[in-house]
């Protein structure tokens, strides 16, 4: 059995118990915040690092051009500082790379090469692309398209991309 305590000893007890746990400041040493008022710490403030925020992402849907039995989708995340855009496709022959570009117009009216991307590099039936670009590189005020070619130039793949002001 243990030593009952009265009330006024564990009262006395529990400051006691309280400065030892927290750490009472040693003789000559000044507890934290403990200017005098009106004084500001002569210590500088940490920075709080800032937030980057969350990337801008969309999933494009590519489908089939030419009967090429092709299809896949495009990831894109977009920062302040890149735009980063993932193709990967199924349905191709293994060892094969396709190059695959953003152009300015539709997939049904084509348009000119804005951006070449990396190639989807093919094994065992699908491929997978990823390239980063800057975001200057791919223009905001015009309809564009993302499209996957073939190793003879043929369209394979395609998606529109939708506008910024619709994602």
């Amino acid at each position: 059995m243990y030593p009952t305590r009265s009330w006024q000893t564990t009262l006395w007890l529990t400051p006691l118990v309280l400065a030892v746990a927290c750490g009472a400041p040693e003789q000559g040493e000044e507890a934290m915040g403990a200017e005098e008022p009106g004084e500001m710490s002569a210590e500088p403030m940490e920075e709080m690092p800032m937030e980057t925020p969350a990337p801008v992402t969309f999933t494009l849907e590519l489908h089939e051009m030419n009967a090429s039995g092709i299809m896949g989708t495009a990831n894109a995340a977009h920062t302040d500082e890149s735009v980063e855009v993932t193709v990967e496709i199924a349905g191709v022959t293994a060892g094969e790379e396709l190059p695959s570009h953003i152009h300015q117009g539709t997939c049904e009216s084509g348009g000119p090469v804005v951006a070449a991307l990396s190639p989807v590099a093919v094994s065992e039936g699908t491929g997978t692309g990823v390239t980063t670009l800057d975001p200057g590189q791919i223009p905001e005020d015009q309809p564009l398209f993302l499209q996957v070619h073939g190793p003879d130039g043929q369209p394979v793949a395609c998606a529109d991309i939708p506008a910024p002001h619709d994602m």
